[in-house]
């Protein structure tokens, strides 16, 4: 967002009973796969204001910024907190490791 705060959209999907083998499809045309039921916007934490964004290799993005210093990110998988809770961003933890600037 205009603050640097950077989600990631998750589609929840559900499969067609026949397991997505699809009934009738025209030639050429991919069968429909599930229909989406939900989005979750998940929180990764905070980076400069972005104007761009390129995912490199490896959950590794550029973050290039008009308003601040461009960084170089890292996405982590979210880090188990006490008792197996997840201590991901939402939880006031990030996922986001700053490599260069």
């Amino acid at each position: 967002d205009d603050r640097g705060a950077l989600s990631v959209l998750v589609l929840h999907t559900s499969m067609p009973a026949d397991g997505g083998a699809g009934g009738s499809s025209s030639a050429g045309a991919a069968p429909l796969r599930g229909q989406v039921e939900s989005l979750q916007l998940e929180p990764l934490g905070v980076t400069s204001c972005p104007s761009a964004l390129c995912y490199l290799t490896d959950g590794i993005i550029f973050v290039g910024s008009s308003y601040g210093d461009s960084q170089l990110i890292r996405l982590q998988q979210p880090s188990a907190g006490p008792a197996g809770s997840a201590a991901g961003a939402a939880g006031g933890g990030t996922m986001i490791q700053v490599l260069d600037t």
